[in-house]
């Protein structure tokens, strides 16, 4: 289907994206119309790109450019986010499951329809992202070659850790989530803090163009508010079941590319990712925050390009290569 015949009940594509000349595709979800972007040759190797909260699959519009000429780069927008269509769907347990199915469902989609390989997949996310691709992965382990993982967590936060004043204003409040929709204020204010750099207004415009009305914004306010804090919140048990099967991928060549100064995920995130995937190996930026494909795209691309070089040769050391460089040490 082409850029203009945009499918109804999903958003408008906008006009004018920068770095973004990809044909977009469609495919019809359990909560209707998903956009999504495949890039490549299509019997490349597959590589799944799930964003976070508020970006959408123009977050990695750079890092496929930087990979398709080799892979297939599959880049979807996650229900009720980008250009996908906004279904009534409360975040809950059972939502949480459902989007992850919906992962699934995409998956099988492309090996029906596109050609993709049935196993080995490589996994890349980032923010909330990581929840749902890597219970994904730990659902599918046989399926998963490598995985990419940039600030995000996939388990209880970690002792010390406090979440940033905004996110936990509007976590906390019904009153500031309402407000926070009606003007599109964490979605803006992410743009503005969540990279180090200045982000050019043609790249900002397109950030935010999915979410020009109160109703388009639902799933944004969701996810802060569906943020697990306390062991009573209804995602805590899925965020410690989640920490405990990750075991079940200390397999599978990783790579860990850490923005230093992410206001949200910080250094204790970071140590904690390292303690439990030990066989991780980490590439930090010093200077990138949240954004981190905004920071350093070119750094975090060329490093994703030798990490799938690297761990596609047989039997790979997960000590070798450039990225075994020990990093500086995070705070305990």
């Amino acid at each position: 289907m082409t850029d203009q015949l945009t499918p109804r009940s999903a958003r408008p594509r906008p006009r004018v994206l920068p770095d973004y000349p990809f044909q977009s595709r469609w495919f019809d979800s359990s909560a209707g119309r998903q956009h999504y972007v495949a890039e490549g040759p299509p019997g490349g190797a597959p590589v799944l790109m799930l964003h976070g909260n508020p970006t959408w699959s123009y977050y990695w519009r750079r890092l496929i450019s930087g990979l398709r000429a080799d892979h297939r780069c599959v880049a979807p927008d996650l229900g009720g986010m980008g250009l996908s269509s906004r279904p009534a769907e409360p975040f809950t347990a059972d939502g949480f499951d459902a989007r992850v199915e919906r992962v699934e469902g995409l998956v099988r989609h492309l090996v029906r329809e596109d050609g993709a390989p049935e196993d080995g997949w490589t996994v890349v996310v980032h923010d909330w992202g990581g929840p749902l691709g890597l219970r994904w992965a730990c659902s599918h382990p046989e399926r998963v070659a490598r995985l990419v993982i940039l600030n995000t967590v996939a388990f209880p936060w970690p002792e010390g850790h406090r979440l940033h004043w905004g996110l936990r204003a509007v976590h906390d409040s019904a009153l500031l989530a309402r407000l926070s929709n009606r003007y599109n204020i964490f979605a803006r204010a992410v743009t503005y803090l969540g990279l180090r750099s200045r982000m050019p207004r043609a790249v900002r415009k397109a950030y935010l163009a999915p979410y020009g009305r109160a109703g388009e914004r639902r799933s944004i306010e969701e996810f802060v508010r569906a943020i697990p804090l306390h062991p009573s919140d209804m995602g805590w048990d899925m965020a410690r079941r989640l920490g405990d099967d990750l075991d079940v991928l200390r397999r599978v060549p990783t790579l860990l590319c850490w923005g230093m100064r992410d206001p949200v995920f910080d250094d204790r995130v970071l140590a904690e990712w390292l303690r439990r995937m030990p066989h991780a190996r980490p590439r930090l930026y010093p200077e990138a925050g949240h954004l981190l494909l905004e920071d350093a795209p070119l750094r975090v691309t060329q490093d994703v390009r030798d990490f799938l070089s690297a761990s596609a040769a047989p039997s790979p050391s997960p000590s070798s290569g450039t990225h075994a460089a020990a990093p500086r040490a995070p705070r305990a």
